[in-house]
This record gives C-alpha cells, structure tokens and sequence, in this order.
C-alpha cells in the first residue's frame, strides 16, 4: 500500500508538536484509534477500509470539535492544515485504496473459481478442441487479470498456470490421445495445487 497512516507515537508528537493537551476532545482518542487502526489490520481488504473509514470519522469530528485555544503552540490554522494532510487525507486515501483492492481481490478469486471448475471439466478422453478452448478461456482469462490484480500477490498463481498454458498451446491434431490425456492429468494436477496456494494465501477458505 502506497500511503500509511500515522501510528499513535506519531500522533503523540505531532499533537505535542501544536501544545494540544490530553483529552482535548471529550469522548476521543486519537491514540486508542489508531491503535485500533493498527492492530486491526489484516489480509481482509473489506474489513480494513471499514476500520479505515470508522478512523477517517473520528478524525473529522476531532477536527471539527476542537477548541481552537487548545492550540497553545504555533496557531490553530497550521495545525488544521497539517493535520488534514496528514491524518483525514491520508485515511481517505486508504479507504479508497483499500476498498479498491477488496474489489480486484474478490474479482481475482472469482476468476479463480471459474478456472477450477472449467478445469474439472478436463478429463480423460479430452479432445484438443476442449483443451484448446479452455486455455483460449479460463486459463488465459485468469493471466489476464492476474497481470493487474491489487491487494493479492499472484506470481505463484501465473506460474502454475502459465506452464499448462505453454503446453496446450503446443498440441496439435498430431498429437495422440494418450498425450491429450495426459495433459488432462496436469489440469487436474495444476486445479489442485492451484486451490492449495490459494488457501494458504487466505484467497479462500
């Protein structure tokens, strides 16, 4: 992720920075959110722009509720001005960001999905028309989007299938069936290793 958002020890600075007291806002604390920001953080995208827009809240009714005289250091418009930059901008961003990835992640695994269960159509018997149009399908779809897929790390994914899409593409009509059958087996091979990495890289459960 390209932005972060300031820790609690950051914020215990910046706030030290401007003279602003503990407890300057009744019924916030900055430093116990973003903790909770912090700890909170997981592979689950959705779940991290929600924390990140209830952060995002708490930072805007901070700044709103403010008493511009706790500011007993430099001046209340600075410290505004920061702050927005640095903290509500910031946490805004994350939230797209985040949402964003939640999006192409849950695309990916669903494009995943459809890989596997064209993939369990693959068996003994295939002819290369079949395996023909299951790469030109499924397999090359998921490259696809793999190529440009955010908040998931699919290298081991395009490796997998990269190798029955270089294998099929070089099957011709002069290929026997035992061969075709064969790459049937990798199929079912490749389908399963496929679905182990994504369950050991939380994709799915």
């Amino acid at each position: 992720m390209s932005l972060s958002i300031p820790s609690h020890a950051e914020w215990q600075r910046f706030k030290e920075s401007f003279g602003i007291p503990k407890g300057a806002v009744s019924g916030i604390n900055l430093g116990e959110e973003l903790e909770r920001w912090s700890r909170g953080m997981s592979r689950d995208f959705k779940r991290n722009a929600e924390l990140a827009k209830t952060l995002e809240n708490k930072l805007a009714d901070y700044l709103k509720r403010l008493d511009a005289k706790k500011v007993t250091k430099r001046s209340h418009s600075e410290f505004k001005s920061e702050f927005t930059t640095k903290y509500l901008l910031v946490a805004n961003r994350v939230v797209e960001e985040m949402s964003a990835m939640a999006g192409e992640r849950e695309a990916y695994k669903g494009r995943l999905e459809l890989l596997w269960r064209e993939a369990a159509r693959i068996r003994k018997g295939v002819t290369l028309s079949a395996l023909q149009t299951f790469r030109s399908g499924a397999v090359r779809g998921q490259l696809a989007v793999a190529a440009n897929v955010k908040g998931y790390n699919p290298q081991d994914q395009i490796q997998l299938w990269k190798g029955i899409d270089d294998t099929i593409n070089n099957l011709n009509s002069s290929h026997p069936q035992a061969t075709l059958d064969e790459v049937a087996r990798l199929v079912e091979v490749t389908a399963a290793k496929s679905k182990e990495v994504a369950r050991s890289s939380g994709l799915v459960s």
